[in-house]
């Protein structure tokens, strides 16, 4: 690969990790029951680039756990 190819790939990574930085505020929480059954609410705010990252994730999580529900606001 040559050094200008190379160049470019370090500088568009430099340039989309700056643009994700500090993009994503999550707070998760746990309720536990007396019979064990359990909850667990996690909420992420971040900017439109955030959400599409996630979103693939999102799509993996709930084929991995169809009891899940998953709600966008």
């Amino acid at each position: 690969m040559s050094n200008v190819k190379r160049m470019f790939l370090v500088l568009l990574l430099v340039a989309f990790s700056v643009a994700a930085a500090g993009c994503i505020k999550a707070d998760e929480s746990v309720t536990i029951k007396e019979d064990g059954s359990s909850t667990m609410v996690t909420r992420m705010v971040g900017n439109m680039f955030a959400a599409e990252a996630l979103k693939g994730s999102k799509d993996e999580f709930v084929k991995e756990n169809p009891d899940a529900v998953v709600k966008e606001i």
